[in-house]
């Protein structure tokens, strides 16, 4: 459900204002604007947005690493 809650939140085929808080916390929102930027506007998109962008898929990257550890190996199972 947050996925697609997120999905729809994106603004994919409308201009969101800067501003706006949930454009702040969706990821997608700047790999969208760095698509549109570089492809519509044919212009580099800011350093903030890129550097943010970044962060995002840095943390994503690492939780998901961290998941992958905390779920280790499974135990062989114990003959009685």
């Amino acid at each position: 459900i947050f996925v697609n809650m997120l999905w729809f939140a994106t603004p994919i085929f409308y201009m969101a204002d800067k501003d706006f808080l949930a454009n702040k916390i969706n990821p997608m929102y700047y790999f969208i604007t760095i698509a549109r930027d570089a492809v519509i506007y044919n212009k580099f998109p800011d350093m903030s947005i890129i550097l943010t962008t970044a962060l995002f898929s840095f943390l994503t990257l690492f939780s998901c690493f961290h998941s992958a550890l905390s779920l280790g190996t499974p135990e062989s199972p114990k003959h009685i």
